[in-house]
């Protein structure tokens, strides 16, 4: 009779949260009681899009060599997830909840650590730059926006009838209140 052993991995990795990703492939590695070596084998068989592409374009050393190849694939996302923040917009019917997560999801991966006093300035502008053009200038124009509960709250839900567009006050309104309710920004 054949012994069954059952192989524990990872889903694959194509973008995202790479540090996560090479953690839980790490508990893998140790379930699979895989060396160094087995670990730099099997790692391009977990790996999908810009992360594969990153370890095609690797030195043959450097793809025997996994901690080169962990390394490398990390720095890559970290630069992807930079991008991904930088070109983030919200997107027509979606939350500003979901899209202000996203950024903030974005924004960690590509700078983990990153401390609050740092992040709220990058947020605050991306999230500006993401609106749709209109409200965005609004916004901008109006002069004092500081912060993020500031442009969620002072300004999109006292400003909203006079200076939103009819087309977004609705939307606006209902995703601003959502918001409070759940307590991702506080009322000013």
């Amino acid at each position: 009779m054949v012994e069954q052993r059952h192989v524990s991995i990872p889903k694959p990795f194509a973008s995202g949260d790479a540090g996560e990703w090479f953690k839980r492939f790490e508990i893998c590695c140790k379930a699979n009681a895989w060396d160094e070596k087995a670990k730099a084998l099997k790692l391009p068989t977990l790996l999908e899009g810009e992360a594969l592409a990153t370890w095609m374009e690797l030195s043959e050393d450097e793809k025997r060599d996994y901690g080169a190849a962990q390394q490398k694939a990390i720095v890559t996302a970290i630069f992807v997830s930079m991008d991904g923040f930088l070109k983030r917009r919200l997107r027509s019917g979606e939350a500003l909840s979901l899209y202000l997560y996203e950024l903030k999801r974005l924004l960690d991966q590509a700078m983990p650590g990153l401390n609050a006093t740092a992040c709220s300035p990058l947020l605050l502008h991306q999230f500006m730059e993401g609106l749709p053009t209109v409200v965005s200038r609004q916004l901008r124009a109006a002069g004092d926006v500081k912060d993020l509960d500031a442009a969620l709250v002072h300004r999109l839900e006292s400003h909203a009838p006079r200076r939103i567009p009819e087309q977004y006050h609705f939307e606006v309104e209902e995703q601003i209140k959502s918001m409070l309710q759940q307590g991702i920004i506080e009322n000013s």
